[in-house]
């Protein structure tokens, strides 16, 4: 995954939350294994809300997908394919 783009940090206390990428969407990682690598990574596609992860802090920071301003046009962006859990019926 394309790691360019603007982190986003806590309103209250500063600390960085998360990452903003270029196309919009936002990436979290979270811990790390011996290799240096996240030990949780997720895209995330929408508006979300997340607490601090500062015990002493722990406000709610609301992040929003499509900035707040008014006239502005909406860049295309990259779609991730929608993934659909099969679902069965138990007809008895």
């Amino acid at each position: 995954m394309n790691e360019t783009g603007s982190f986003v940090f806590c309103e209250k206390c500063g600390r960085k939350l998360l990452q903003r990428m270029e196309n919009g969407m936002w990436l979290f990682k979270f811990g790390k294994k011996s290799d240096n690598s996240p030990l949780v990574q997720m895209a995330i596609y929408g508006s979300l809300q997340m607490s601090c992860f500062r015990r002493e802090c722990g406000h709610i920071n609301v992040l929003n997908f499509f900035p707040n301003v008014p006239n502005a046009p909406i860049a295309p962006i990259d779609v991730p394919k929608q993934v659909t859990a099969k679902t069965t019926t138990n007809n008895t």
